[in-house]
């Protein structure tokens, strides 16, 4: 029976030993004299060399191999590991099961409350060379080989976003990336998804997307694939009695919104600004030259009584109107883009109007492309208060007649 032995490897000119093997196998390198693991490093830094490699410094910087797995240690604690599955923990000794029950290879945990957590990818270059996170994916086992998914919906890539459920991780709300088609040489046709999670469910749904062709769709019911393929942007909505698209602006000199033809005036009948439909045939459209068509040729305005008051009769309106000019004209934009076909057209010019009656003319700022006051305005007539005035005015001429023939009936002539 022999007896296990100690060896000790020293260089001359060191005080302490440089490497040591004891007698169960295990090295100590750099003064350990007992070491705890098959290889046991206490000198005060590792340097892995030829062209790459590792240069930590620090009296208790260690690289501990043990079952199976590789942990790297800082002060103490443990940092960084390569588990046994070759996974890439980092900030935990073990790996964490995500929400989809899924185990990832690459682990990045703290329980450090403040806002240091997270990844960064800085780059300084002058030639713009930006950080770049890519996912990729490609439908064969064999790496480095690259197959055409042959398919529509194939995943490219999924960025889930997680929370806790009390006993582990669930799913809040992703973004995928899909393919729409199959793929050819330099084509690979995607789209993004966003899903969330709604209150109730066990997993995220679709509610919105960016189509290959760079329509966004949105609605708390996406499930509509006829939507998928649309040529225009779409928001739509199952839910009963609601709002599908609502348009806010909070400032102290708001706008609303602009629908603008930016290349193009048509200034028709067959191209609109708006159309509104429902599923039995159109109810209003306004076209591109301005004019206003709806189903039941209808117009009216907010009118209750309970909203009004200091209600008096209206004035005669027989002068305002009789002075009234009203005129045929042509606008110059019209005629500088149809000529001698210009449309003729007829009612008020608003300066001449504002002379007999200045309350059916209103000022409006003329505006730049960014809304700036050019210091000058744009007079429009009320048409509406017009129209009002007439009724008043055929009330009158009414009245006029009765009694005249009144007169006459008192006259015996019929």
């Amino acid at each position: 029976m022999s007896t296990l032995q100690t060896t000790i490897l020293k260089h001359p000119d060191s005080a302490s030993n440089n490497i040591q093997f004891d007698s169960n196998g295990r090295v100590g390198i750099g003064g350990v004299a007992s070491p705890s693991r098959a290889l046991h490093v206490g000198s005060s830094f590792i340097r892995v060399d030829d062209g790459f490699g590792l240069d930590s410094s620090g009296s208790t910087e260690k690289v501990v191999l043990d079952n199976g797995f590789i942990a790297f240690s800082t002060n103490s604690f443990e940092k960084v590991r390569v588990d046994v599955a070759g996974r890439l923990l980092a900030g935990t000794s073990s790996a964490i099961t995500g929400s989809d029950s899924e185990v990832r290879d690459f682990q990045f945990v703290n329980n450090i409350d403040n806002a240091q957590q997270g990844l960064a990818v800085y780059s300084f270059s002058a030639s713009n060379n930006a950080p770049r996170i890519e996912l990729g994916s490609s439908p064969n086992a064999a790496l480095g080989t690259f197959t055409d998914p042959s398919q529509t919906n194939f995943l490219l890539g999924r960025i889930n976003f997680a929370g806790s459920d009390g006993t582990k991780f669930v799913s809040g709300a992703r973004i995928e990336a899909r393919s729409t088609g199959v793929a050819s040489t330099n084509d690979l046709p995607g789209f993004l998804t966003f899903l969330t999670t709604a209150d109730g469910a066990s997993s995220p749904t679709e509610r919105a997307r960016i189509s290959s062709a760079g329509y966004f769709m949105a609605s708390g019911d996406i499930a509509d694939s006829d939507r998928y393929n649309n040529t225009y942007h779409a928001f739509t909505s199952g839910k009963s009695s609601s709002v599908v698209l609502a348009i806010e602006n909070s400032s102290g000199t708001p706008f609303g919104s602009i629908l603008d033809f930016s290349d193009a005036s048509p200034d028709n009948n067959s191209s609109y600004f708006i159309k509104c439909q429902d599923s039995t045939t159109n109810r209003c459209f306004i076209w591109s030259d301005g004019d206003l068509d709806n189903h039941d040729n209808s117009y009216g305005g907010i009118s209750d009584q309970k909203l009004k008051q200091d209600i008096i009769d209206a004035g005669s309106q027989w002068d305002d109107l009789k002075d009234l000019r009203v005129r045929k004209f042509k606008f110059k934009s019209d005629v500088e883009a149809y000529g001698d076909e210009a449309k003729t057209l007829i009612g008020l010019v608003a300066q001449e109007a504002e002379l007999v009656s200045p309350g059916l003319v209103k000022d409006n700022p003329d505006l730049d492309n960014e809304n700036n006051d050019l210091g000058t305005v744009t007079k429009t007539v009320r048409y509406s208060v017009l129209y009002m005035k007439a009724i008043k005015a055929l009330q009158e001429a009414m009245e006029r007649i009765e009694t005249l023939e009144q007169r006459l009936s008192d006259a015996g002539i019929a």
